[in-house]
Parts: structure tokens; sequence; C-alpha cells
């Protein structure tokens, strides 16, 4: 591009955009997944007894009497990670309408 002289503005988004969109949205999936378990973790130090966070914390305690409060608990939080990948992924097809489908076979 640069011996057809383009800019540097038409190089980044021409050429060097495209080619890390990919990556973006690897970057993207995995820290949906993270975000979750960050919130959940950031939640117990505030005392938050709404959360996921403060429900695990308060399920833990009375696991002898109630163990399936701890596990539905984790399997919706679980479950919401699943969702944001997969907000992640729909936004990626969306986004790339399918041209890097060989890539990731």
């Amino acid at each position: 591009m640069r011996a057809s002289a383009a800019s540097e503005r038409q190089v980044l988004w021409k050429l060097r955009l495209p080619a890390a969109v990919p990556y973006l949205f690897s970057a993207l999936r995995i820290s949906a997944s993270a975000s979750v378990v960050g919130a959940i973790i950031g939640e117990l130090p505030s005392g938050i007894p709404d959360g996921l966070g403060g429900q695990i914390l308060n399920n833990v305690q009375y696991y002898i009497t109630g163990p399936e409060r701890l596990w539905a608990t984790i399997v919706v939080a679980a479950a919401l990670g699943i969702a944001f990948v997969w907000l992640v992924r729909l936004s990626e097809e969306a986004f790339t309408r399918g041209r890097y489908r060989a890539a990731r076979a």
C-alpha cells in the first residue's frame, strides 16, 4: 500500500485493522468469560448480598444444610459466562460475515 501512496490512515483502516479482527474477537471472547469471574470477585469485599458473589459466599456458609443452592448459584454464574461468550460470538459472525470461516475450522 505504501507503493500506491496510501496514507497512514488508509493503511490502518484498510489493511491493519481488518487483519487484526480475528485476534480482537478472540481477546473479546476470553474477556467476556473472565469478566463474570471478575464481577463475582469484585462483589465479595463490597458486601452486596444480592449479587452472585454474595450468594456464593452466603451459600458456602450453609453448605451442609443446602448444597443445592450453592451449586445452583455456580451454574447460573457459568451460564452467564457462556451467554456473554455467545453474544461476542454472534457479534463476530455479524461483523465478519463469514470472512474468516476457513481459518477457524
